[in-house]
């Protein structure tokens, strides 16, 4: 998968901080399927005020509005990168955002969480199906 250099950039910088960290969701589908990706979303085992705290005065702008549902948002050369902590969700009372959520240091909990498996595959130097995406 070819990912962008401000993609690499948040990848390699988790990963020298001694944290987890994939491209998850549509763009990873969009990859396999052979389309050009062109949102791209990362999720890490870091939780937010570690995303904050390691990506300080190393990125153009930090969104924290997704904050309390573990999803920072890093600005990067105009290119802006959703950063979401592993998480398992609640019950959808209103279809669109979970009741309450709790934060995890599992992958697989994660991955879990997502809408369809095909959403669920994930990439960091190759392809990552732990729900039988593919």
């Amino acid at each position: 998968m070819k990912l962008p250099k401000e993609v690499k950039f948040i990848l390699e910088t988790l990963e020298e901080k001694g944290y987890e960290a994939y491209v998850v969701g549509g763009a990873v589908r969009d990859s396999l399927l052979g389309l050009e990706p062109f949102d791209f979303d990362l999720t890490t085992n870091a939780m937010p005020d570690e995303i904050i705290k390691t990506f300080n005065k190393k990125v153009d702008h930090i969104y924290k509005i997704g904050k309390d549902f573990g999803t920072i948002s890093l600005v990067i050369n105009g290119k802006k990168i959703e950063v979401t902590t592993f998480r398992t969700d609640g019950e959808y009372l209103d279809y669109r955002r979970p009741e309450k959520i709790e934060f995890s240091k599992k992958l697989v909990d994660d991955l879990k969480r997502r809408d369809f498996t095909i959403n669920a595959l994930c990439f960091n130097k190759e392809y990552i199906d732990l729900v039988g995406g593919l």
